[in-house]
């Protein structure tokens, strides 16, 4: 498996709701999931979440 095909099943896209019928999402950036003692905590950086 290449480089690029491991990022893309790690780096997850953020989507927000729009107000367009036709696209009811828009992506926002992007975030990762991290798995630790069985806690789950998904990391963006702060611009994503505000904009969302």
């Amino acid at each position: 498996m290449s480089l690029e095909e491991c990022i893309g099943k790690i780096v997850l896209p953020v989507l927000k709701e729009n107000q367009y019928e036709e696209y009811p999402y828009s992506k926002s950036g992007t975030g990762f999931r991290i798995c630790h003692n069985n806690n789950h905590f998904f990391v963006t950086a702060e611009h994503v979440v505000n904009d969302a």
